[in-house]
């Protein structure tokens, strides 16, 4: 899973032709993505927030995923298994993408 660009990365909000706000590697010139929106700066703020917390989310699952698939094991309740299944699936499928 080293094909990303490794964070931190944050967000901030700017104006341009319309409001957007921009997701960078701070310390550098490097920009990850932009969100534009018209029309509802607070969403397009919120979904900035979330794309730039994508690498630490990305490393806390990939640590508490082993401890999630043995206490699913030790606890087959309701769907557990399966929920921790379906966060392999997702890990496994941007690993085939890299």
């Amino acid at each position: 899973m080293s094909a990303h660009t490794k964070g931190p990365w944050a967000s901030a909000a700017r104006e341009y032709d319309d409001w957007e706000s921009v997701v960078y590697v701070p310390g550098t010139p490097y920009e990850i993505c932009q969100c534009f929106h018209s029309e509802n700066i607070d969403e397009c703020e919120a979904n900035a927030r979330l794309i730039a917390a994508a690498p630490e989310l990305l490393e806390a699952l990939v640590l508490v995923l082993p401890m999630a698939k043995g206490y699913a094991a030790e606890h087959p309740v309701g769907n557990n298994e399966a929920m921790v299944q379906e966060a392999i699936d997702a890990l496994d499928a941007l690993e085939a993408k890299q």
